[in-house]
């Protein structure tokens, strides 16, 4: 009777030490770095990039260059380089705007225009202000550009020029106008006189119950 316990015990041990051969205790969890699987993020100082400090406008082209308008022009970068495109006399860079070709358009403190690669390739600026007829040419900045089906519409305070066709329309306002903005391809600005508008074959329609907004910059 001994010799069975004796020997069903040591089955039982037996066991016991294979189960636990088979199953050792599991690793402790690797340890990750708290960064790990973030973008990477590098930071540019305004001298790397052509000494401008501050930008007011960016945008990405259909080759995934990147364009930044600011106080000392457009600077252009591929992903590996800085350019600098310079844009007149007062070369600070408001907005940026590009139509369905792929063109980029731009309007700064004094002009507006585009930009179109040199006989190297090399796109460079290119004004329409001379196209304006002498009387219009003396205007504040350009603060807002958009490309849309109609044409370019480069807005200021004291009007607004749309490009298309290879000519320039003027369009002014009953005392000034504020800032244009975009919605679904439609253009939308407040005036001081009607509130919200829009525009629509470059006449402003005021949209009903929106006087109270006629004094909002944007």
């Amino acid at each position: 009777m001994l010799r069975s316990v004796v020997l069903a015990v040591g089955v039982v041990m037996a066991s016991a030490g294979a189960a636990g051969a088979q199953a050792p205790p599991p690793a402790p969890a690797e340890s990750r770095h708290p960064e790990e699987g973030r973008p990477f993020v590098r930071g540019y100082q305004p001298a790397e990039v052509g000494g401008t400090g501050q930008i007011w406008s960016i945008l990405q082209d259909k080759r995934g260059v990147l364009y930044a308008g600011g106080n000392a022009g457009v600077i252009e970068f591929d992903g590996s380089n800085w350019r600098r495109i310079k844009v007149g006399t007062s070369p600070t860079v408001r907005s940026l705007a590009m139509d369905a070709s792929g063109r980029i358009y731009l309007g700064s403190a004094d002009t507006f225009g585009y930009l179109a690669p040199d006989a190297q390739g090399e796109l460079q600026f290119v004004t329409l202000k001379d196209k304006l007829p002498a009387a219009e040419q003396n205007f504040n900045d350009v603060w807002r550009v958009f490309a849309i089906d109609g044409g370019v519409y480069f807005q200021t305070e004291q009007a607004i020029f749309k490009w298309a066709n290879d000519a320039l329309t003027i369009i002014k306002p009953a005392s000034r106008f504020n800032r244009m903005s975009m919605v679904d391809g439609r253009l939308y600005i407040t005036l001081p006189e009607s509130g919200l508008n829009v525009l629509e074959n470059d006449t402003f329609t005021p949209l009903p119950g929106t006087g109270s907004l006629a004094l909002e910059p944007y």
